[in-house]
């Protein structure tokens, strides 16, 4: 039976190569804080669907693009920040 220790040694080793994987495959390592409601939403998500946090997020984030809506099909609607600007 292994230690700790070893465990530790070992679960460290898989992430390493795990992330240089990712990285490998043009993946990018992003740190993010998530609000308590935001943490409700995901893990509820992971309940429903058993994927890992990261698959959740990335859907999410894709989505929103898709989502977005455009004023032709060549141009994308303006952020909402942008949207009271005039331009002569």
């Amino acid at each position: 039976m292994t230690t700790l220790a070893q465990r530790r040694k070992t679960d460290r080793e898989r992430l390493k190569r795990w992330r240089k994987k990712k990285l490998e495959e043009g993946n990018k390592q992003t740190l993010i804080m998530l609000t308590p409601e935001a943490q409700k939403v995901l893990d509820r998500e992971k309940a429903r669907t058993g994927e890992p946090y990261v698959q959740i997020i990335n859907r999410a984030i894709i989505s929103v693009e898709k989502e977005s809506p455009s004023a032709s099909t060549k141009t994308k609607a303006r952020p909402p920040w942008q949207q009271n600007v005039m331009v002569k």
